[in-house]
């Protein structure tokens, strides 16, 4: 279940846990819309039992989580080990450029 912290200023934080029925409402209009309009967040809201704030915070979220997942896995590709055929392994720099005169 997905669970986020709201804080409400005084220093109280409150767990909310969406349902795994609100979620699913959820992640299927994300597969398709990572923007909806308002009126479609409306709608989600109804379908899914949570408020538009909820719904909007949890998209909003979501992107993010994705924007970091992929800046992650891009960063793994580009540090990405490459093995010979020798069996050793070597990590390749994007920016150097190995010579091959002696130096």
């Amino acid at each position: 279940a997905v669970v986020s912290t709201q804080s409400t200023g005084d220093g109280d934080n409150t767990s909310y846990c969406f349902k795994d029925r609100s979620r699913l409402h959820l992640v299927e209009f994300y597969m398709t819309n990572k923007y909806p309009t308002p009126a479609e967040k409306r709608e989600i809201s109804g379908k899914s039992g949570l408020t538009i704030t909820q719904v909007s915070n949890w998209f909003k979220n979501k992107r993010q989580r994705d924007r970091m997942t992929q800046r992650q896995q891009e960063a793994a590709e580009k540090n990405e080990v490459v093995t010979t055929t020798t069996g050793s392994s070597h990590h390749h720099h994007p920016y150097l450029i190995q010579s091959t005169f002696p130096v």
